[in-house]
C-alpha cells in the first residue's frame, strides 16, 4: 500500500521532539509521511483548507478541533485506560513509537478494510501525476522536465504527456518531426480505442535527453482543445494499461478545460505549483472556488485528497502569507537566477540543488519504493 500520511498533532513539543527524531531512523517509519503540529490554530485550519492526510492523530487535549469526516481519526491519550466513551480509537502516548505506529497502522486498514498490497507490488503500480499551475511562469514545465530526468536517471519508466494548448514543441521535444500523429491517435480515441490497445507503441516517441517515452502532442491548437473529458480518461488508462511505466507525468494546462478536469480526476497525485505572486494565488484561489460553475465538478472535491502544494522560485522568505489563503506549501524550490534565459532543454536540467529538491517531494509524497515494472 502507498504511505499513509499521517498528521500528528500534540501541544506537548518535548513528546513531538522525540516522535519526529525516532521516525528518521524507524523501518516502521518509512511506511508514513508525517506532518507535525504543536499549534491547535494552525491545525485547525490546516484541516479546514487544505486536508491532505489519511489519519490524524490526535491529542486528547484538542478534540474540538473541526475534522475532514474523510480522516481517520486517532486519539492520543495520558492514561492506559483511554477515552471508554471516545468514538475514534485511542492510543496510550507514551507507549514505544513503533508500536504505537503499528497501532495506528492497524487501526487505519481495519476501518477502511484496507488490503496491504505487498510491497514489491505497490513499486510496481504505475503514478499518474498531474503537474498543474493557474498561471503561467510559474515554472510548471521545468517542473515537470526535472522531475522525469530525476525518475529515469532511478531507472524509473516515464511517459511524458504534456496537455498544454500551446506548447514550445521544439524546445521541449527537441525533435523537427511534425507529423501530425496526435491527429490519428485522437481519432481511435474517439472512436475506436480497442484498436490501439495494440498499436499504441506505433505512436511512440523516445526523448533522447529526458530518456522516456512520448506522443507528438498536435501542432494544431484544435486538436489538443477536441481532448474532452472521456477522451483523456481513455487516453490515460491506455498508457497505464501497456504495463510499461512507473510513471506518467502530466504536463497541464493552467485551465479548466474538459481534458484537464479529466486528468486531475484520473491522477494518483497532484502537484500543484505556486509561486510567491498575489496573482498566481488568487488564480488558483478563483479556480478553486469557480470550478463547480465552470466544469460542473468541484475541483476542491478532486484536490482534497491527491493535492500538494509546491513553493517555486523561492528566496527564502513569502511576501505573500499562504496560510491566509488556505494554501499549505508541503514543499520549497529555490529560485535559479541562471534560467531567466535559456536557449537549449539541458540549461533546465543541471541545478541539483533545484533537482534534489523535486526528487525528494517526489519521495515524501508518493510513498516510492522504487523498482521495475513486471513483464
Amino acid at each position: 500500500m502507498d504511505k499513509i500520511l499521517l498528521i500528528v498533532a500534540s501541544n506537548d513539543r518535548e513528546y513531538i521532539d522525540g516522535f519526529s527524531s525516532y521516525i528518521r531512523t524507524s523501518e516502521i517509519g518509512k511506511e508514513f509521511s508525517i506532518t507535525f503540529f504543536t499549534d491547535q490554530q494552525l491545525i485547525n485550519e490546516y484541516l479546514q483548507k487544505n486536508a491532505a492526510a489519511n489519519v490524524l492523530l490526535i491529542d486528547e487535549t484538542w478534540m474540538s478541533v473541526e475534522v475532514n469526516t474523510s480522516i481517520n481519526i486517532q486519539v492520543l491519550c495520558e492514561s492506559n485506560k483511554g477515552l471508554e466513551n471516545c468514538n475514534y480509537k485511542y492510543h496510550f502516548k507514551y507507549q514505544p513509537i513503533n508500536d504505537l505506529l503499528m497501532a495506528v497502522k492497524k487501526g487505519y486498514i481495519e476501518t477502511y478494510n484496507i488490503v496491504p498490497e505487498n510491497k514489491n507490488s505497490q513499486a510496481h503500480k504505475t503514478k499518474v501525476i498531474s503537474v498543474f499551475s493557474p498561471a503561467g511562469g510559474s515554472g510548471k514545465s521545468v517542473f515537470s522536465i526535472n522531475l522525469i530526468k530525476q525518475l529515469t536517471m532511478m531507472d524509473e519508466e516515464v511517459f511524458y504527456l504534456n496537455l498544454e494548448t500551446i506548447y514550445p514543441f521544439q524546445f521541449y521535444i527537441q525533435s523537427d518531426d511534425l507529423t501530425n500523429q496526435f491527429s490519428k491517435l485522437l481519432y481511435y480515441i474517439k472512436t475506436n480505442p480497442a484498436f490501439l490497445q495494440n498499436q499504441l507503441d506505433d505512436y511512440l516517441s523516445y526523448h533522447p535527453v529526458l530518456h522516456c517515452d512520448y506522443i507528438n502532442p498536435s501542432s494544431q491548437m484544435n486538436d489538443t482543445l477536441d481532448l474532452q473529458l472521456n477522451d483523456i480518461k481513455t487516453y490515460i488508462q491506455l498508457i497505464k494499461e501497456t504495463k510499461k511505466y512507473n510513471a506518467i507525468i502530466i504536463d497541464c494546462s493552467s485551465s479548466l478545460h474538459e481534458r484537464m478536469i479529466g486528468a486531475l480526476q484520473q491522477s494518483d497525485y497532484i502537484m500543484n505549483i505556486l509561486i510567491d505572486d498575489i496573482q498566481c494565488i488568487l488564480k488558483m484561489k478563483q479556480l478553486i472556488q469557480e470550478s463547480n460553475e465552470l466544469s460542473g465538478v468541484g475541483l476542491s472535491e478532486i484536490l482534497s485528497s491527491k493535492n500538494i502544494y509546491i513553493m517555486n522560485k523561492y528566496t527564502n522568505e513569502c511576501k505573500n502569507n499562504l496560510d491566509e489563503h488556505g494554501f499549505y506549501i508541503h514543499a520549497y524550490l529555490p529560485y535559479i537566477p541562471q534560467w531567466k534565459s535559456v536557449k537549449h532543454i539541458d540549461q533546465l536540467l543541471t541545478q541539483d540543488v533545484f533537482n534534489e529538491k523535486v526528487i525528494q517531494a517526489y519521495k515524501q509524497w508518493t510513498g516510492y519504493l522504487g523498482g521495475k515494472l513486471d513483464d
